[in-house]
């Protein structure tokens, strides 16, 4: 499992130029991926999630304050799963931009917070 790992590291470490394509395809997962999410906003489950919350320093696609980047994770990918209109990639029969790109806007959101409160 080594050889897998240090495979992994090594692309996260030094990934491979994107071409012009895939750039066109990653941006436009993401803008359907909250999309998606932003139409999901308002269903009873998001809503109830959002409630569960509280207050917080990072923030959700609708403006309002959570707790935290995990949280706010959360209900981006459950608000882009509750329609459930979400991407799906043939090659792996699997949905992975509406898990991948409110972890990693988070997580983006996150660094941000921390690099302002320096």
């Amino acid at each position: 499992m080594s050889g897998f790992t240090d495979r992994l590291a090594d692309f996260i470490a030094a990934p491979p130029a994107a071409t012009a394509g895939q750039r066109d395809a990653a941006l436009a997962a993401l803008e359907d991926t909250f999309a998606v999410a932003l139409a999901g906003w308002h269903d009873p489950v998001v809503t109830a999630l959002r409630h569960l919350h509280g207050h917080g320093p990072m923030q959700l696609l609708d403006g309002q304050p959570v707790e935290s980047a995990e949280h706010a994770a959360l209900l981006h990918a459950t608000a882009g799963h509750a329609l459930d209109y979400d991407d799906v990639h043939l090659a792996s029969t699997t949905h992975p931009s509406v898990v991948i790109a409110p972890a990693l806007v988070a997580a983006a959101s996150l660094a941000e917070l921390q690099v302002r409160s320096r």
